[in-house]
C-alpha cells in the first residue's frame, strides 16, 4: 500500500480538519531521495491528467504539495483519504504514477501529522478574539 497508516482510523483521525461540506483536510510528510529535489519538482509541473480524474472519481479535492530541501509537506482536501487511498491502490493511473515517482522518494512518513492549533476552528467556537497583550 502506498500509504501505512491508511488503515489506522485512530492516526488518521489525528490530522483530519472536518469541514462543514463533510470533507477533510489531511497534513502529510515525506522526505525525497538526496539529490532528487530538482526532478521532482520538474515531475509536478504538471502532473498526468488522468491521475487527476482518478483522484476526483475517488474523492480527492484538491493535494497541494511544499518541499523545503528534501522535506515535502502535502495537504490533502477529501471526502475520505483511507477509502481514496484504497481505491487508488489498483487504479492503472495511479500505478503508472507510483513506479514512476517512487524514484524520487525516499520515504513518507509512518503517520500523518498531528493538528496542533487551527485559527478558523478557534474563531468558530470562541467569543470575539482576545488581545495578547492583556
Amino acid at each position: 500500500m502506498m500509504f501505512p497508516w491508511c488503515h489506522s482510523s485512530t492516526q488518521r483521525g489525528l490530522c483530519e480538519i472536518r469541514h462543514a461540506g463533510h470533507h477533510v483536510t489531511v497534513a502529510l510528510r515525506s522526505v525525497l531521495r538526496a539529490g532528487r529535489e530538482a526532478g521532482y519538482d520538474v515531475a509536478h509541473e504538471r502532473i498526468p491528467t488522468d491521475l487527476i480524474e482518478a483522484h476526483r472519481r475517488v474523492g480527492i479535492r484538491d493535494w497541494c504539495i511544499w518541499r523545503n530541501g528534501r522535506d515535502l509537506f502535502h495537504l490533502v482536501e477529501c471526502d475520505d483519504l483511507e477509502a481514496a487511498m484504497r481505491e487508488l491502490e489498483h487504479d492503472p493511473a495511479n500505478e503508472r504514477w507510483q513506479a514512476f515517482i517512487g524514484d524520487f522518494v525516499e520515504h513518507f512518513e509512518a503517520a500523518p501529522l498531528r493538528l496542533v492549533w487551527c485559527m478558523r476552528d478557534q474563531l468558530a467556537n470562541d467569543d470575539p478574539p482576545r488581545s495578547t497583550g492583556d
